[in-house]
């Protein structure tokens, strides 16, 4: 049975697809930071950013000193460094945390898979990195810290910045 968005041509086999599908692509968003006017469809989605952005909350490793904005890296930390990596690599003594890990991983050492720039020389072993290279190079999107000349390619990174060199200022 196929279940039809009412909005677009979109079509899934489960409710539970299209509910996800409606919610993230045709209804308004309607919890917005009173900070920075970032929007998030579920409220606690806004209360996770603003605990990590504006209030400077860490999640920390239980196992070592290691602190991140974000739970997932904290996650994704905990598994790579202290954590036995359950995939490994049949070619080399590489080990990873997840089967996309490992297989990111064959294609770009073992399979030679880049993923070249359309706009100079360079190749990415991974789509995410080819996108990261042509936003900071290519398509000029800089982060500007409000505070000194730094100027960062993603957001985070600004984020970081701010914390680790202004914060006694006005991040904590």
């Amino acid at each position: 049975m196929q279940f039809a968005c009412e909005h677009c041509e979109y079509n899934t086999e489960t409710v539970r697809m299209l509910h996800l599908h409606v919610s993230k692509l045709h209804q308004s968003k309607k919890h917005i930071c009173n900070i920075c006017g970032t929007q998030m469809l579920r409220g606690l989605d806004l209360i996770r950013h603003q605990e990590t952005m504006h209030e400077g909350k860490k999640y920390k490793c239980k196992e070592c000193a290691y602190k991140t904005t974000s739970r997932r890296d904290v996650t994704e930390h905990q598994q790579t460094i202290h954590y036995e990596n359950k995939y490994k690599c049949i070619e080399c003594n590489y080990k990873a945390v997840s089967k996309a890990n490992l297989s990111q991983h064959q294609q770009a050492i073992h399979e030679g898979i880049k993923h070249p720039c359309t706009e100079c020389n360079y190749k990415a072993t991974t789509k995410g990195s080819l996108t990261h290279h042509q936003k900071a190079l290519h398509d000029g999107k800089k982060y500007q810290c409000n505070d000194c000349d730094y100027q960062a390619t993603t957001k985070g990174s600004l984020t970081e910045h701010q914390r680790a060199i202004h914060e006694e200022k006005k991040y904590p």
